[in-house]
């Protein structure tokens, strides 16, 4: 039998047991859900490990990190999610320590050892916590949260917003750096203190300033994906260059609109400046998480709105180049 016969026999295997212990799989998780916990088995070569959480943890801090559109997706996201949080281990369980010992096992019998000792301690971990909303995650046997995440979403969800806040701000003393960052300047605990915060006068403010920042990312998205999307080839590749035409449009009405209505090139140049910092922030930078989000909110829509946008997209670019080679052209004439 070779490698990849063996282990479809075991996927195969493993989804038939799971399925009669109501567990249901997803590549190498099988998960369920109960009394609104999330339970979830990761399978590796060494081990199974149970983990659980609530199941409004990973809905809370969607919300906060503004990854909504999570919610409406697979609940296998949430074991398995680039954005999904770990939960807390409840048991760990040895399975396979050398491919060789396939030929003196059986294979079914041994997945029901697995998800029969997974059914028990999931018993017995909900005769202890028999309400979700109440529960909180023991921390040493969270399964990788250097964020604390899990933790905070429980204490949020109960409505501990200040000892949130506290924990965040005792953290950023001791220069932790989060493992969930949106560009160069945001993390995971921007959000979750924008978020504890947002009933103040002055985060209001912050929130529409931080509105209006999503919608500039919004249309500048829309406008490059549009101004790349191929009519005859709709899944071929956007070219990221694009964007560079429709931000240096923008960029050269707003120079040739300083020069002819303030006659000075010193606020050209400073524009300018600005322009070529905002590029290198461009060039160093992460992949911004909302662009990641937008562009994917594009791809999804109609073919007929695609076109719509690129006709738009371009249209604009070009009137604004004219714009400006009018004005170049008028400030010369004078």
């Amino acid at each position: 039998m070779t490698s990849k016969e063996l282990q479809k026999m075991l996927d195969t295997t493993r989804r038939d047991v799971g399925r009669e212990h109501g567990f249901r799989q997803s590549s190498y998780i099988n998960f369920k859900v109960e009394n609104g916990y999330f339970f979830c088995l990761y399978f590796s070569l060494e081990e199974a490990r149970l983990e659980v959480k609530p199941m409004y943890a990973d809905d809370l801090w969607w919300e906060i990190w503004e990854a909504n559109e999570n919610m409406r997706e697979p609940l296998s996201l949430r074991g398995k999610g680039a954005y999904a949080l770990s939960g807390q281990v409840l048991t760990k369980i040895a399975i396979f320590g050398d491919r060789r010992d396939f030929d003196n096992i059986d294979i079914r019998q041994f997945y029901e050892r697995v998800f029969n000792e997974a059914n028990t301690e999931i018993e017995r971990f909900l005769l202890l916590n028999p309400d979700a909303d109440s529960f909180v995650p023991d921390e040493s046997r969270t399964y990788h949260d250097p964020d604390r995440l899990l933790y905070l979403m429980t204490l949020i969800h109960s409505g501990n917003n200040q000892e949130v806040l506290s924990i965040i701000k005792e953290a950023r003393q001791n220069k932790h750096r989060c493992e969930f960052r949106s560009g160069l300047f945001e993390d995971s605990y921007t959000y979750i203190r924008r978020w504890c915060k947002r009933d103040g006068f002055f985060n209001n403010i912050g929130r529409s300033i931080h509105n209006l920042m999503n919608l500039i990312v919004k249309t500048k998205t829309f406008a490059v994906m549009g101004m790349g999307f191929n009519i005859s080839n709709h899944n071929k590749l956007y070219n990221p260059h694009n964007g560079r035409i429709f931000e240096g449009s923008i960029l050269l009405a707003l120079i040739t609109s300083s020069l002819y209505l303030f006659d000075s090139y010193d606020l050209a140049w400073i524009i300018l400046a600005l322009y070529i910092v905002r590029v290198f922030i461009i060039l160093i930078k992460r992949s911004d998480k909302r662009e990641l989000r937008y562009e994917a909110e594009y791809m999804s829509l109609p073919i007929t709105n695609k076109r719509k946008f690129k006709i738009i997209s371009w249209a604009i670019v070009i009137l604004l180049y004219l714009y400006s080679f009018c004005i170049i052209f008028y400030a010369t004439k004078d």
